[in-house]
């Protein structure tokens, strides 16, 4: 009789352990999925288009107009299509480079509040 008690009381022990693993994975699985989805984000063009309509409209043009000109020779046109181009589309790297530099100092303050496993000792 107590041999069945034991047995049983393992049976529950086990069942709980599998319950926390369980709900641990299923918590990793959401914090990864959301990780891609913002990384999906964040590397998507739409993103910056959105944002920034302006700049994109203003790059998009410098392009055209430099592609129009042609790739050879030195045309003013040229020359001011890149320079659009080149505006338009810094602003833009400057706001990627500033958000990811977020994210990493996001992720930072994530590692800060973990506690150690030592932490506990006393």
């Amino acid at each position: 009789m107590a041999a069945e008690n034991i047995d049983i009381d393992r049976q529950i022990a086990v069942r709980k352990i599998r319950l926390q693993i369980g709900r641990m994975r299923r918590r990793i699985d959401s914090r990864i999925r959301g990780s891609q989805r913002e990384s999906r984000r964040l590397m998507s063009p739409k993103t910056y288009v959105k944002r920034f309509p302006g700049n994109a409209i203003l790059g998009a043009f410098g392009l055209g107009l430099a592609f129009s000109v042609g790739l050879g020779g030195r045309s003013l046109l040229r020359r001011f299509g890149l320079k659009l181009a080149r505006q338009g589309f810094s602003q833009i790297r400057h706001q990627i480079w500033r958000e990811l530099g977020q994210i990493w100092e996001d992720s930072k303050a994530d590692s800060k509040t973990t506690p150690n496993r030592g932490d506990n000792d006393v």
